[in-house]
């Protein structure tokens, strides 16, 4: 159990193999399922796991194994916070996702210092499946993964047995947001696994966070009318357990993700990826520039 547990540690995340086309009428842009890795990292240990980060994409390409991930680090919250976002369309694409990251991490494992520092750099690790819920996002066709260099969340966890009420109030939100006419934009998912209660995930992508600088401050007075507001603090009170908001930044530099992903971005994606050992027992690296993941991925034949 303990080496199973080892070996899931050194993963960030796996993602789909599907391209997700954008219909500026629905959600069909975004992936139906997303898995989140959050990593605690040990307190000085993020250095060596971006080192096996590293280490792991060159596997991932000497392997030509169809396994994605996009990587972030927190920007709120604890510093040694490590967030994986993997993206699917259907639980056989996880299942397959799996399969990938069980033969990459086999040959990962055979070198004693890379399965050493993996169990040493992790703290604690959690992994949550969620569904993508269209009803309760927002202007969803807005929403766009690969232009995002931040990801601004929102987790809401409600007490057992109150998250019918909590959707109709989720469906009344949305409502107010179109009546006021208000220009944000969100996907909504609920947790499958992973949660021992009811969770709701807001997710906004961001490109700067100066997109937090917008004033729409009289706009939400006009729809959040002292009695709207009345009721949604009610209803916090009563049901909610835990509402938490946090920032995280994407790590370009530390991830892979698919090609539909990179060719919507390639100047943000197309990182110079630099090659990196294990840390040896005293400590030593060697790293040397060498062609971009993302353009690999793109090269190899069909």
């Amino acid at each position: 159990m303990r080496k199973t547990l080892v070996l899931s540690l050194v993963l960030i995340l796996v993602s789909s193999l599907a391209a997700f086309a954008a219909d500026p009428s629905s959600t069909s842009n975004l992936p139906k399922f997303l898995v989140f890795n959050h990593e605690e990292i040990k307190i000085g240990k993020m250095g060596e796991h971006d080192t096996m980060m590293r280490q792991l994409l060159q596997n991932v390409n000497s392997a030509n194994a169809d396994w994605h991930w996009i990587a972030a680090s927190s920007v709120t919250g604890t510093s040694s916070d490590y967030l994986g976002i993997g993206m699917f369309n259907t639980y056989t694409d996880i299942e397959k996702g799996l399969q990938a990251q069980d033969k990459v991490i086999k040959t990962s494992m055979q070198n004693a210092d890379y399965a050493r520092e993996t169990e040493d750099t992790h703290q604690s690790r959690k992994i949550t499946i969620v569904r993508l819920r269209p009803e309760l996002s927002y202007q969803a066709e807005k929403v766009n993964f690969a232009n995002a260099r931040f990801w601004d969340v929102t987790i809401i966890q409600v007490k057992p047995g109150a998250d019918d009420d909590f959707i109709d109030l989720a469906k009344d939100y949305v409502e107010l947001h179109k009546k006021g006419n208000i220009d944000v934009s969100w996907a909504t998912y609920s947790a499958d696994y992973g949660t021992t209660s009811p969770v709701f995930v807001y997710i906004t992508p961001r490109q700067s966070l100066a997109e937090l600088d917008v004033d729409r401050e009289a706009q939400y007075k006009a729809v959040f009318t002292p009695p709207v507001t009345k009721r949604l603090d009610s209803f916090s009170t009563e049901y909610m357990t835990r509402i938490e908001s946090i920032l995280v930044q994407v790590r370009p530099d530390i991830s892979h993700p698919p090609q539909t992903i990179v060719a919507a971005n390639p100047d943000f994606w197309n990182v110079k990826e630099t090659v990196a050992e294990s840390p040896t027992p005293k400590g030593k690296k060697k790293k040397a520039p060498v062609e971009p993941a993302a353009m690999k991925e793109k090269e190899q034949p069909k």
